[in-house]
């Protein structure tokens, strides 16, 4: 179970990682997904901090004419690049 850390390294991206395939490999719905999502998207809001509609602006913007059959396609993959966006901001700082 991922523990949620006030402070953020990179020590803890690959408890992050586990807990999101986790996530991915459980849920098979986007009412799923999207509930076990929100307290990772809550936190990494927090982490970083900006609203989670700008870390969501953030993960679409690299998006490279990626198109997805549907919702929960969508985001599986958003969450999937959570790590990617805190590395990017541990690597900024």
């Amino acid at each position: 179970m991922f523990s949620f850390p006030v402070h953020f390294d990179h020590s803890v991206i690959s408890e992050l990682e586990n807990h999101i395939i986790e996530i991915c490999n459980t849920c098979k719905t986007y009412p799923d997904i999207s509930a076990a999502a929100a307290p990772v998207w809550d936190w990494a809001s927090k982490i970083i901090p900006e609203p989670i509609a700008e870390l969501r602006h953030e993960i679409e913007s690299h998006e490279a004419d990626e198109h997805f059959p549907d919702q929960y396609s969508e985001e599986k993959d958003h969450l999937l690049k959570i790590p990617l966006l805190l590395l990017e901001h541990i690597n900024s700082r």
